[in-house]
């Protein structure tokens, strides 16, 4: 095998390896993986590199090799994420590589001149019956397809790995809508946020979250952040020192979707999260079906006697609603309470309430 090594970009480079068969190519993978991942001492710290790769091979992809380096390209993209170590080129990469190089161009057009708006799903409080807060769910008014749901755009914001932008955007905006509401309503509203896995992990979450509350001049009791049970798995004791770090400021930490991930009694235990959110898939069906509302009573307990409040998702009637007030449900949130409501149409919310 020959290497023939160059720099594409900044933290891109390019390999051209001549070979005689497949084997020769998986081993070429391998060592370059080898090479690289070797972890080596600077300034008394160890540091250790990782690397994705992309490849295509001639004459099975093209002939020409500006068509050779841009299918690799695909692959590497493809590579990068889906965080695979190694992909090979495939026809259907061009597809998705043309659909991301265009929509990468409109989402951070997007971000930039404030095209994703907040609407607002209110929370009942049970034992009150008044307003306890209020979900941040995010909507794209597109320019022109009009206003897109989480679904049409959700996925491509992952795929290009804008998920810690798309973070700070709706972080950086429900901290605006707190401190406007406090200054026009005077009424302090909590406002909850869902925070990726990429966006908990990363270290600068509390200083940057403290960094808002000083911006906009907001108590942190007006802020609860919701992230899913599988965010903290990934990383239990750096998820669980963040949470600790949040709660001291005042910001309340909640487990949304809960049942549909690990659902481990332990780290129930030992998480310092003030609420579940049971998931709707839960609620659907308990006014009629007896093994679910076996399952709800039996989460609501074992919240309640781990000292943990429970919001129920997805009440959609009547019967759902009163059946969870009767078996202890502390809040509540579903269309049966209020649909998604534009900052509009909360505010006349706020005024019947």
């Amino acid at each position: 095998m020959f290497y023939y090594p160059g720099r594409l970009s900044g933290d891109s480079f390019v390999f051209c390896i001549e070979v005689f068969d497949e084997e020769q190519i998986d081993k070429a993978t391998k060592q370059i993986h080898e090479l690289l991942g070797r972890s080596y001492i600077f300034d008394s710290h160890e540091v250790v590199l990782q690397c994705r790769i992309g490849y295509s091979v001639y004459p099975d992809h093209d002939t020409e090799a500006e068509n050779l380096l841009q299918k690799s390209h695909l692959a590497l993209f493809h590579a990068v994420n889906k965080k695979i170590d190694t992909v090979v080129y495939s026809s259907g990469m061009e597809t998705q590589g043309r659909h991301l190089l265009t929509v990468e161009t409109e989402l951070r057009k997007a971000l930039s001149n404030k095209e994703f708006v907040l609407h607002f799903q209110p929370q009942l409080n049970l034992l009150t019956n008044r307003l306890e807060g209020v979900e941040a769910l995010v909507r794209w008014q597109h320019p022109e397809k009009g206003l897109l749901y989480p679904g049409a755009f959700l996925d491509d914001i992952e795929s290009l790995n804008l998920n810690s932008q798309l973070d700070e955007y709706v972080l950086e905006e429900s901290c605006s809508k707190i401190a406007h509401w406090i200054k026009i309503y005077q009424r302090k509203i909590t406002v909850a946020v869902n925070i990726t896995a990429v966006e908990f992990q990363d270290p600068l979450l509390v200083s940057r979250i403290q960094t808002l509350l000083f911006k906009h001049d907001i108590p942190a009791k007006c802020l609860e952040l919701e992230i899913t049970e599988s965010v903290v798995m990934t990383d239990i004791k750096t998820g669980m020192n963040t949470i600790v770090q949040l709660q001291n400021m005042g910001i309340k930490v909640s487990i949304d979707d809960f049942g549909t991930g690990y659902s481990s009694l332990a780290y129930l235990r030992d998480l310092p999260i003030d609420k579940i959110k049971i998931d709707r898939s839960f609620i659907q069906y308990v006014s009629k079906n007896d093994s679910d509302v076996t399952i709800v009573k039996a989460m609501i307990k074992l919240s309640h006697g781990l000292g943990k409040r429970v919001l129920a998702e997805g009440v959609e009637d009547a019967g759902q609603l009163e059946l969870l007030r009767s078996i202890g449900c502390d809040a509540v949130q579903g269309f049966f309470i209020a649909k998604p409501l534009t900052e509009e149409k909360l505010a006349k919310y706020l005024k019947r309430r």
